[in-house]
């Protein structure tokens, strides 16, 4: 209902009141993470995970954290096995090869154009290999969205729930060159977006 602070202290108290609780060390991490706080929300989770909490769930809850974190060891490791084959190849395949930011200055400004309609916070003109596409900044999604079409550019591991999951080894984003993309493919008619996330850990 918008009252955060209250919210908060009602966190922190039952993990007070219960600190072996994994309902409410987990409610506290989700919380947390919510806010930004996603590391300490990360810890909370796998501590109610070590406290008997339903460890499939938990570990669904961690994915997404994880790779906000961009920490795909612990995501190429997550127990119990969640993950499909692909997005386990993947989270694999990027524990050895972290994103970077490669820029042709020492300091560089990204435009975008604000959106009209109010979705996603702008857009963004890219480029994946030879196709440069408008991509929508949407803070909901996680890595890059693209359509179909898309997949000769990027590296395939597979397909789980109807989407190609894959890595873009290069987008260009104006003077900008973004290694190690995480990539999702689906519907051919599908907007291109890019997950908030992806941009700002290379900013000062």
């Amino acid at each position: 209902e918008g009252q955060l602070a209250s919210a908060e202290s009602a966190y922190y108290a039952a993990v007070r009141a219960h600190p072996r609780d994994p309902v409410a060390r987990a409610a506290l991490g989700r919380y947390l993470a919510a806010r930004g706080g996603v590391k300490a929300g990360a810890v909370l989770v796998e501590e109610a995970q070590f406290f008997g909490g339903d460890s499939a769930a938990l570990a669904r809850v961690l994915i997404p954290m994880y790779e906000r974190l961009r920490d795909y060891r612990s995501l190429a490791d997550l127990k119990p096995n969640v993950l499909s084959t692909a997005e386990r190849r993947r989270a694999a395949f990027l524990a050895n090869r972290p994103s970077e930011a490669r820029l042709r200055d020492s300091v560089v400004l990204l435009s975008y154009r604000p959106n009209g309609d109010g979705r996603g916070l702008g857009t963004v003109v890219i480029r994946i290999g030879r196709t440069e596409l408008p991509a929508m900044i949407d803070p909901r999604v996680s890595g890059l969205i693209v359509p179909s079409g898309v997949r000769k550019d990027v590296r395939v591991f597979g397909g789980h729930g109807g989407k190609t999951i894959a890595v873009a080894d290069t987008i260009r984003i104006g003077p900008v060159a973004f290694t190690h993309v995480p990539v999702a493919g689906g519907n051919p008619a599908e907007a291109v977006r890019i997950g908030l996330h992806v941009i700002p850990p290379h900013s000062p």
